[in-house]
C-alpha cells in the first residue's frame, strides 16, 4: 500500500507540472488582490501580520519504522529523478537497478512494529517529520511568499516576521493516557531541543562551506567578535 501511495504522489506531481494554474501560487493571489483594488501597503501589512500556528501531534497508528521512512523517501527520490529528460540510457539503467534494489530490500523488511510504541517513540516519529519535511518546506514556502510580496508591493517579508509558528502536543498530551508522565514530557522536551540544535548545527556547517569569502566588513567582524566573547 505504501509503495502505491508513493507512485500516486509522483504521478500527481508529474500531472501538475503539465497543467497550467492547477493550483494558485502566492504570485497569482497577490496579483489578483492588487488588480481587485487592494492597496499594496495594505496587502503588505496584512501578510506581515498574519499568523498560522501548526500544532504537531503523534499517534501510534501513524508510526512507521524509521528504516521504512528512509526507504520510502529514497524510492520517491529515485522515481522523481527518473522523470528527468536529460538522463542517458546508462544513467536510467543504473537508476532502475537502484530502484529494484530498494524495493527488494523493502520487501524483506518487517513493516510491523513488534512492540507497542511508547509516547517517546511517537514523539520521535513526529520529530522525524520535522527533520525530513518541515525543516526545508517552510523556509522554501516563506521565500516564495517574500518574493511575491516584493514583486507586488516593493518590499520583501521582514526577517523578523514569523507568519508560521509551531506548537506540539507530543509527549505532553495526557488526555487520559497514563503513559504520559512528567518524566516523558521532560524527555520529549529534551529530545526536541536536541534535534533543533542538531538541525541548526547542520545548517551552520553547510553555511561555512558556502561562505568562501576571505574578508568581511568591519561591522560584521565586530558583531562576530562580540558573539565569540559572549560564548
Amino acid at each position: 500500500m505504501q509503495r502505491t501511495n508513493i507512485l500516486s504522489s509522483v504521478y500527481r506531481v508529474r500531472k501538475s507540472r503539465s497543467e497550467v494554474h492547477l493550483s494558485k501560487s502566492c504570485d497569482d493571489i497577490f496579483d489578483k488582490l492588487i488588480q481587485g483594488g487592494v492597496p499594496p501597503e495594505e496587502l503588505y501589512d496584512t501578510v506581515c501580520k498574519q499568523g498560522v500556528e501548526i500544532v504537531l501531534t503523534a499517534h501510534p497508528t501513524q508510526i512507521n519504522r524509521r528504516t521504512l521512512q528512509y526507504k520510502h523517501l529514497r524510492i520517491a527520490h529515485l522515481l522523481e529523478f527518473n522523470e528527468r529528460p536529460d538522463l542517458s540510457h546508462e544513467d536510467r539503467e543504473m537508476l532502475i537497478e537502484d530502484l529494484v534494489r530498494e524495493i527488494t530490500a523493502l520487501w524483506q523488511t518487517d513493516e510491523l512494529r513488534r512492540h507497542k510504541p511508547t509516547p517517546v517513540d511517537e514523539a520521535r516519529a513526529g520529530l522525524h517529520i520535522v527533520e525530513q519535511s518541515l525543516w526545508k518546506a517552510i523556509p522554501r514556502y516563506l521565500r516564495r511568499v517574500s518574493n511575491a510580496l516584493k514583486k507586488h508591493t516593493g518590499k520583501p517579508l521582514p526577517l523578523t516576521c514569523t507568519p508560521i509558528k509551531f506548537g506540539s502536543w507530543m509527549g505532553g498530551d495526557r488526555d487520559g493516557n497514563p503513559n504520559v508522565t512528567a518524566k516523558v514530557t521532560r524527555d520529549v522536551s529534551l529530545m526536541s531541543r536536541w534535534m533543533a540544535l542538531d538541525l541548526y548545527i547542520r545548517q551552520l556547517d553547510n553555511l561555512s562551506f558556502e561562505l568562501s569569502i576571505k574578508k568581511c566588513s568591519e561591522k560584521l567582524a565586530s558583531v562576530a567578535n562580540e558573539i565569540l566573547l559572549k560564548g
